[in-house]
């Protein structure tokens, strides 16, 4: 039961923390990657919401977060509805069949890997937000995918 309440908990801050790097992106940068009147902006933030946990640092990590993981936002409204414990029977299959073709891709060449995308429910359930942030120092995409299919078949997440 334990278990199932951290994953829970995880999941809803991994949630909390990619909606805060939306917010800072598109509402107060106006969906630049950098605002046009400097860095001060996170800074500025982070002093008015005076917070623990919402530090300039982690601000940026946050904005980091959803510019390196936009494809998050195609299961944002699924998780909300069902508060990240249940998913449908339909998603459970359609997730199954997309892990076949991604190790069907994988055994390929590496220029079929850069078409694959993990899907954002996979990113949300199996890779904690420490996870995510060493992830996110990763520009390559192909490398970071290599790096999320290894956590996510290694379910690094519980170790």
């Amino acid at each position: 039961m334990q278990k199932v309440a951290t994953n829970a908990v995880n999941k809803s801050l991994t949630v909390r923390n990619w909606l805060i790097g939306y917010y800072i992106v598109e509402y107060e940068q106006n969906g630049e990657d950098r605002a046009k009147y400097g860095a001060a902006i996170v800074d500025k933030l982070a002093e008015n919401l005076n917070v623990k946990g919402l530090s300039s640092r982690n601000l940026k990590l946050f904005r980091q977060f959803y510019l390196s993981y936009p494809q998050i936002s195609q299961s944002l409204t699924d998780f909300l509805q069902k508060n990240a414990i249940m998913q449908t029977l339909s998603a459970q299959l359609s997730e199954y069949k997309y892990i076949e073709k991604m190790q069907t891709l994988s055994a390929q060449n590496d220029k079929n890997l850069k078409e694959v995308q993990i899907l954002p429910q996979k990113i949300i359930s199996n890779l904690s937000f420490s996870h995510l942030s060493e992830l996110i120092k990763i520009s390559d995409t192909l490398k970071r995918t290599f790096y999320e299919l290894e956590c996510i078949k290694g379910n690094w997440r519980n170790t």
